[in-house]
């Protein structure tokens, strides 16, 4: 009876896991990275709003779309933020249109509520999804509108 090496049990075991041995081989070369796993079934977002003296704006509109490889709009979500500035953007179902290396984000911020909480410039951000900052909190600072009476 042969006996097996302690290396070559642990390399056998690595193979059975789905770890192989590339060298500096860069994984576009292969098309699309492979993962194992399920994928998740959502994926969140949390923004924190600020002004640029950093205090947090309440009931600011939230808008994340998001959009494939030629610009079509697979998902839409609108939140607004809370006392504390934050809004948390979710998309409940990726198992139709999961993230690629294609797919951008744009979150849109707008000021809908009038003067209640100040007036403030409308911003839109385009993220590519592989660089969205993973387990972050996305911080966007807002400008001030003037009054018109304050000039």
């Amino acid at each position: 009876m042969k006996y097996f090496s302690k290396k070559g049990m642990f390399y056998s075991l690595l193979g059975l896991l789905g770890f192989s041995g590339c060298e500096n081989e860069t994984p576009d070369m292969y098309g699309p990275m492979l993962m194992y796993g399920p994928m998740p079934t959502s994926l969140s977002f949390s923004t924190h709003v600020t002004d640029h003296s950093d205090q947090p704006i309440k009931g600011i509109r939230t808008i994340m779309e998001v959009s494939g490889e030629n610009e079509t709009t697979l998902v839409r979500d609108t939140v607004f933020t809370d006392q504390n500035g934050m809004a948390y953007n979710k998309i409940s179902d990726t198992s139709s249109c999961y993230p690629d290396e294609q797919t951008k984000f744009t979150f849109t911020y707008d000021d809908v509520d009038g003067t209640e909480n100040g007036l403030y410039e409308s911003k839109t951000e385009e993220i590519a999804f592989k660089d969205l900052p993973t387990g972050d909190i996305i911080t966007v600072k807002l400008k001030e509108i003037e009054k018109e009476n304050e000039k």
